[in-house]
């Protein structure tokens, strides 16, 4: 199971963008997971689908290796990942994206 970690701050734009990407990649849907983090209250509960997950909290964490460090745990911890990557909400990840 390839396993992408995504934490983000208030950008829902930036996330559905990034969503859409991680949707339109190549590498089978049933083998890998986006895990999403935003401890920016923009989200109000836990929310899943094909191929990603994202979990909310309700106040700020105190720096991004803690958001790492979360995100991390819920992998190793759920998901037994062969490999894990980053997925920032604001890289572009298609060739020739404007």
């Amino acid at each position: 199971m390839l396993v992408a970690l995504c934490p983000t701050y208030r950008h829902p734009e930036l996330l559905a963008n990034s969503l859409a990407l991680w949707n339109l990649q190549d590498y089978p849907i049933d083998q890998r997971k986006l895990l999403i983090f935003d401890d920016g209250q923009t989200f109000q509960d836990k929310q899943e689908g094909e191929g990603w997950k994202l979990y909310s909290a309700p106040s700020r964490f105190s720096s991004i290796s803690a958001k790492y460090n979360f995100l991390l745990a819920r992998a190793v911890g759920t998901l037994k990942p062969t490999a894990i990557l980053v997925w920032e909400d604001d890289d572009i990840y298609l060739p020739g994206y404007v």
